[in-house]
């Protein structure tokens, strides 16, 4: 779902109630009009975003109190120009429950913080937040390119060029 001036992207986690609502909510936030951003989980049993996602979210000056989930049975997979998996086990799980063409679906390695408190979904939030640090403009700022540095362990930064 490409908006007119730019391309799309879809975060999809385990619930739909912490990391892709937050992700999609910094993808706005960094790359504005120029992308649509959204977000659905594997398997979605809550009716919000978790209090801790939405407390971390409003004290980074983001709001997603009106986030409800959507499991991944609601949209298209292939009508999105990116499909950014919060995990390798969400990516496995996905791949089982639908068809993504490649290199359309990417990991991003960021730990589940549903349930496990304030301080884990502080570390999630950081390191979106160093994922959508690395989002930049190109040199001629008509693409977007998106980097990501898995952890500091490893010494590759995958490049996935947005036109």
């Amino acid at each position: 779902m490409a908006t007119p001036n730019g391309k799309s992207l879809l975060f999809v986690c385990g619930g739909n109630t912490c990391r892709s609502p937050m992700s999609a909510a910094l993808a706005k936030q960094a790359l504005g009009e120029r992308i649509n951003a959204d977000s659905v989980g594997i398997d979605v049993g809550q009716l919000s975003a978790s209090p801790e996602a939405i407390k971390v979210m409003q004290e980074y000056g983001l709001n997603i109190t009106g986030h409800r989930p959507r499991g991944i049975s609601s949209v298209d997979f292939n009508a999105y120009d990116f499909v950014i998996a919060l995990s390798s086990s969400v990516k496995a799980e996905h791949r089982k429950k639908a068809v993504i063409k490649r290199p359309k679906l990417i990991t991003w390695e960021i730990v589940d913080p549903y349930g496990k408190g304030l301080e884990v979904s502080e570390s999630a939030l950081s390191r979106l937040r160093r994922a959508f640090l690395n989002l930049s403009h190109s040199s001629d700022r008509k693409s977007l390119r998106m980097r990501y540095r898995p952890s500091l362990h490893h010494h590759h930064i995958a490049t996935y060029q947005i036109n």
